[in-house]
């Protein structure tokens, strides 16, 4: 797609930055960076990754519904996401 602009998202759900060893030295990483950006996703609890992919929960349904330690965890990474989109400006 050489009209548009790439933007990379690394899911620190499945470990840090430093794990993400093949993307990081990569000639791809090199070519994303000079037009794009390659952003961290915050981690999510477990209980909370399980829910919304196995069993397809949505953001909103968590919220309205789980035990408050949850909705607790699902409006902090929101809190995280909205954050790390904020100060990188696309």
């Amino acid at each position: 797609m050489k009209a548009g602009t790439t933007h990379v998202l690394r899911n620190l759900y499945h470990g840090p930055e430093r794990k993400f060893e093949l993307y990081n030295s990569s000639k791809i990483r090199e070519t994303v960076e000079a037009s794009g950006k390659t952003l961290n996703l915050p981690d999510v609890a477990d209980r909370i990754s399980d829910q919304l992919h196995s069993e397809r929960f949505t953001i909103d349904h968590i919220i309205a519904t789980a035990p408050l330690g949850n909705r607790a965890e699902v409006n902090r990474w929101v809190k995280e996401c909205a954050t790390m989109f904020e100060q990188e400006t696309l």
